[in-house]
């Protein structure tokens, strides 16, 4: 009996020695964690990671994979670079590990954008590792108190909201130097935008886009801020945006007009002091009446067939063809013909009628769609569908239908005249003069 209850006291032992040994060597992979993220030995931090390891952060809605975690990492040495993790308890039960500790560092270098403050910063943090089981870390999950952070970070700097009104300044300073490159520096990576010349709330690369249509339009736009007020959260402008379209926009081309179109904007900051959620308004119509005025706004179209006949005339098919969707219909003599069925009759014309010119009379314009009434004129010197020359003289009455795309593109095209007379006037033969 004794010696049962010995050999029992022994395996036990046995036991919680391996559970010790256990815990010991959890604790020291999560110590040497924190000793190779505290020395920036990044390459040593992401080697104790499993490949498809996640951590969980609260300044982030998304888990951070492997080499996303190291940069946060990376990150956080350039602004912290004599931080610290401290670790005060831990806990391990199987493959788990409870960390409670402090992070500590001076804030020398520039994060997310914001420059460095210089304040000392002491924060509480909690972790729990998960590990593989295998000497590395499968995942992790860190809690802070964010606002804690923040108050100690900017212990002593400008008031929040100067430093707010100072943030939004010096994005309107980017916009109008066309200075997309630096917006990440000012928005959140969530950041959303309404804006009239948008469906939906957007990304920051839509955004983007607009700021750079919009200095295409107007190279010397500026918004001049009028007003601007701020609790440090939210802050909104009015002002007025004035340019001069000197570039195309959206297609068109410039009209040359001045415009002042009054706005307002309403930005939401996150807790880093980043643009979240931005709300434009103006009144679109009034833009479009100033950059209008004086404008015919079927003009365009108009110069568009001018040049496209101009083109045929001069049998110049690449440029007859530019002014065409690449899925147009072209349709003649009530047949629909391809592009290049089309470029071909236009180079028999030219051939044939070295001197053909077609002459616009008239022209009628509905929304997208022109009517066009027309004369061609000329002389049948070269050989003609396969006959030779009657050097017989034409003129011929001739009707256009087109319809443009939204980007003044033809999306169809349709020509009609009178081919019996036109025959008629090429076959003709010639009257003998009396003597």
């Amino acid at each position: 009996m004794k010696i049962k209850l010995t050999k029992m006291i022994l395996v036990l032992l046995i036991c919680i020695g391996n559970l010790v040994a256990q815990e010991k060597k959890a604790g020291k992979i999560t110590s040497d964690y924190f000793a190779l993220l505290d020395a920036g030995n990044f390459d040593g931090v992401e080697n104790l990671l499993t490949d498809d390891f996640q951590a969980i952060a609260p300044f982030s809605p998304n888990p951070f994979v492997k080499k996303a975690w190291k940069a946060v990492g990376q990150t956080l040495k350039a602004a912290y670079p004599d931080m610290k993790h401290e670790i005060n308890y831990w806990f391990a039960d199987d493959n788990w590990v409870a960390i409670r500790g402090e992070f500590t560092g001076t804030n020398k270098g520039a994060m997310f954008g914001k420059e460095a403050t210089n304040n000392k910063v002491r924060v509480p943090i909690t972790v729990l590792f998960e590990l593989n089981g295998k000497g590395k870390i499968k995942s992790l999950t860190t809690q802070f108190d964010q606002k804690l952070l923040e108050e100690q970070l900017m212990a002593g700097t400008a008031d929040p909201r100067i430093r707010a009104e100072k943030t939004v300044r010096e994005l309107y300073t980017l916009m109008d130097a066309g200075n997309t490159a630096q917006f990440s520096n000012y928005c959140s990576s969530d950041f959303k935008i309404m804006n009239p010349f948008l469906s939906e709330p957007s990304s920051i690369e839509a955004f983007k886009g607009i700021l750079q249509a919009q200095k295409t339009a107007f190279p010397d736009m500026k918004h001049e801020i009028t007003e601007l007020i701020t609790d440090g959260k939210y802050v909104t402008t009015k002002g007025i945006f004035k340019g001069t379209n000197t570039g195309s926009m959206m297609g068109n081309r410039p009209s040359g007009n001045k415009v002042l179109i009054p706005f307002l904007v309403l930005d939401e900051l996150d807790a880093m002091g980043k643009l979240k959620n931005r709300f434009v308004q103006f009144d679109g119509k009034s833009f479009d009446a100033q950059l209008m005025v004086g404008i015919n706004p079927n003009a365009e179209k108009e110069k568009i067939i001018r040049e496209l006949m101009k083109a045929a005339d001069a049998a110049d098919l690449k440029t007859f063809e530019s002014y065409w969707n690449p899925k147009a219909k072209s349709y003649f003599g009530n047949h629909e013909n391809s592009m290049e069925e089309t470029k071909q009759r236009i180079a028999a014309f030219k051939v044939g009628i070295p001197d053909v010119h077609r002459t616009i009379d008239e022209i009628l314009i509905s929304g997208n769609h022109l009517t066009i009434r027309g004369t061609l004129t000329g002389k049948n010197t070269g050989k003609f569908m396969g006959k030779p020359a009657t050097n017989n003289s034409i003129k011929i009455g001739w009707l256009g239908l087109y319809t443009f795309d939204e980007n003044n593109k033809i999306e169809s095209g349709r020509v009609e005249f009178d081919t019996a007379a036109f025959n008629e006037q090429l076959q003709k033969p010639k009257m003998n003069s009396k003597k």
